[in-house]
């Protein structure tokens, strides 16, 4: 993980609980957007494994290069099941507001 990556994976970690409690589910999807708008790939679908029997659906950013960008998660599992979306396909749920309110809290340098 880069130093930006990590910087803005403590930044969603300061707001994930404020966020999970007025949507009902995590930002992965919204922020997923956010990194595919500033060009960091393309938004992918998964599930990831904690290897407790039960995973759960998940976006991530999948770079050209084959490299799994999550700031999001923060458990430790493995990803499974990882499908690209369209180029201009949105998560499920996720709407331009979501993507607005990450804009806001999210660095762009770190």
């Amino acid at each position: 993980m880069t130093k930006t990556e990590q910087t803005m994976k403590a930044q969603v970690m300061a707001h994930y609980e404020e966020w999970q409690e007025e949507k009902g589910f995590g930002p992965c999807g919204a922020v997923a957007a956010l990194l595919r708008e500033r060009g960091y790939g393309r938004i992918a679908t998964c599930d990831v494994d904690l290897h407790d029997g039960f995973p759960f659906p998940h976006f991530v950013i999948m770079t050209d290069s084959g490299r799994i960008v999550d700031v999001t998660n923060p458990f430790e599992g493995t990803y499974v099941n990882i499908e690209l979306l369209d180029d201009n396909e949105m998560p499920d749920l996720v709407q331009d507001e979501d993507v607005a309110y990450w804009r806001e809290r999210l660095a762009t340098d770190g």
